[in-house]
């Protein structure tokens, strides 16, 4: 292979997987900033970015930072609602087949959940 974007996708691929699974901080910082110094690909760039953000920012067994979202009845909850809570955190956009399919299972459980609550 050598088409120049095929390696410059094969290289991201290589140090965005590196920076979501390294634990070495020195070792994650060295390879993030040889990459974005000479990453062309703005969108590559960007990926990177954020994922290198992230894996600086959040830990293994850390807390979330709180968030809103709207549940499968359409209410909107944050997670600081959920404390204490075991729940099932879904995601995707909704429109695509796979997804809105398991968006209408879980709203199907979810009633059927809370029926069976109420009538306890």
């Amino acid at each position: 292979m050598t088409e120049p974007f095929i390696l410059a996708h094969l290289r991201h691929e290589k140090v965005v997987n590196a920076l979501k699974l390294l634990t070495s901080k020195s070792i994650r910082d060295s390879i993030y900033r040889a990459y974005v110094t000479t990453v062309k690909n703005a969108n590559y760039r960007k990926e990177a970015e954020q994922i290198y953000t992230n894996a600086t920012t959040f830990t293994d067994n850390g807390m979330a930072p709180d968030f809103i979202y709207e549940d499968v009845n359409g209410k909107m909850v944050s997670l600081r609602d959920l404390r204490g809570n075991t729940f099932i955190s879904m995601y995707g956009r909704p429109g695509a087949h796979p997804a809105r399919r398991r968006f209408h299972t879980w709203r199907k459980w979810s009633r059927l959940s809370m029926e069976r609550t109420s009538r306890s």
